[in-house]
C-alpha cells in the first residue's frame, strides 16, 4: 500500500469504522486474553482502540525518516520514557512501505496507533491487509472468495496480533537490562527524532473532495503532519581544541545523551554523519564524495 500524506485522514476513517465493527471483535478477544489487558472486557478495548483512533493526531513518516530510526534503534541508549518524550498523546502514523520491516518473517508495518495509558504508551501495530492476504494466498492458507470477504470486512489495514505497552520507568536504572521488542525500540528512536531538528514537518490537508465526504460521514478531515529528514547542516570543520589536525575524518552518526535543563533530564539527540577536520585536508579512508540521497 502507498497512499499519498492528503489521503490518510480518509484511511484512519476507515481504519474507525473497521475497527468499530462487530467483526472485529474476534481481534479484541484475543487481547482480552493476552498478559498486559488480561482482565477488560473485549467491547471495553474496542472502546478505547477506536476512540484512540479518533482522537489521534495524524503522521506520515517517509522512507528516509523511518530507515534512519530502525538503523538507529540498534545504538539507542536507555533512557526513562515520559509523556513529554511521546509527539502527541495519541498519534496514528502511516509509514513508508517497507520501511519498518523490523521482523522478516512478518509483513511490515504498514501503521502504528498509540495511546497514553495509566503507565505507558499503548502502541498497537496495523499491516497491509492486501500484503497479508498475499502472502495467505501464497501458502495456500486461503481461497480467493475468503480473501475477498476478508478484504471486505477488515479494510485495508489489519490489526496485527501483537501485544505491547512501552511503560514509563522510574529511572534509568530501572530500564537496563530490560528486554524490548524490536519494534517497540525503534518507535521510541522514531518518538526522538520526530522532535529534532533533523526532522523536516509540512502540514498537509485532505483536498476539499476528501474533507467533504469525511465530514458527511462523521469524520474530522485533520491535519496531517509530514516527516521527512532534514538535510543535515555540516558542524564546524575545527576540532573545538587548540590542537592542529592534518587530515579530515568522517564522524559516524550516533545518540548523544544531552541535559534538558527545563525537564532536568537526559534525552538521547542524534548526531548525523559528518566530516571533521580542516577543509581541504586529506580525507582519511579515501576520497571525499558529496551526495544526498533523499
Amino acid at each position: 500500500m502507498n497512499i499519498l500524506p492528503k489521503e490518510l485522514p480518509e484511511l484512519r476513517a476507515r481504519t474507525v469504522e473497521a475497527m468499530a465493527s462487530v467483526e472485529a471483535l474476534g481481534f479484541f478477544h484475543e487481547r482480552a486474553e493476552g498478559r498486559v489487558l488480561n482482565g477488560h472486557a473485549p467491547d471495553v478495548l474496542q472502546g478505547w482502540e477506536v476512540e484512540r483512533l479518533r482522537s489521534a493526531d495524524l503522521f506520515y513518516i517517509s522512507e528516509p525518516m523511518a530507515a534512519l530510526a530502525k538503523a538507529s534503534s540498534k545504538s539507542l541508549p536507555p533512557y526513562t520514557l515520559e509523556p513529554e518524550d511521546v509527539p502527541t498523546r495519541a498519534g496514528f502514523a502511516f509509514i513508508a512501505p517497507g520501511a519498518f520491516q523490523v521482523v522478516p518473517t512478518v509483513e511490515p508495518i504498514a501503521a502504528i496507533c498509540w495511546g497514553q495509558v495509566e503507565g505507558g504508551i499503548f502502541v498497537t501495530l496495523y499491516a497491509d491487509t492486501d500484503l497479508v492476504l498475499q502472502t495467505l494466498l501464497g501458502r495456500g492458507k486461503c481461497t480467493s472468495e475468503q480473501a475477498r470477504v476478508h478484504r471486505g470486512l477488515v479494510g485495508a489495514l489489519s490489526p496485527m496480533a501483537f501485544e505491547g505497552v512501552i511503560p514509563y520507568y522510574k529511572s534509568e536504572r530501572d530500564v537496563e537490562g530490560v528486554t524490548e521488542e524490536p519494534l517497540l525500540r525503534t518507535l521510541r528512536a522514531a518518538w526522538l527524532l520526530m522532535q529534532q531538528p533533523l526532522a523536516q514537518l509540512e502540514d498537509v490537508r485532505a483536498d476539499r473532495h476528501a474533507r467533504k465526504r469525511l465530514m458527511r460521514a462523521g469524520h474530522e478531515p485533520g491535519t496531517v503532519r509530514v516527516i521527512r529528514l532534514r538535510r543535515p547542516s555540516s558542524p564546524s570543520a575545527g576540532s573545538g581544541t587548540d590542537r592542529e589536525y592534518h587530515h579530515q575524518w568522517i564522524v559516524r552518526g550516533h545518540w548523544r545523551q544531552q541535559w534538558y535543563p527545563s525537564r532536568e533530564v537526559h534525552r538521547p539527540v542524534w548526531i548525523a554523519p559528518h566530516v571533521k577536520g580542516p577543509e581541504g585536508a586529506p580525507l582519511l579512508g579515501g576520497e571525499k564524495v558529496h551526495a544526498w540521497v533523499r
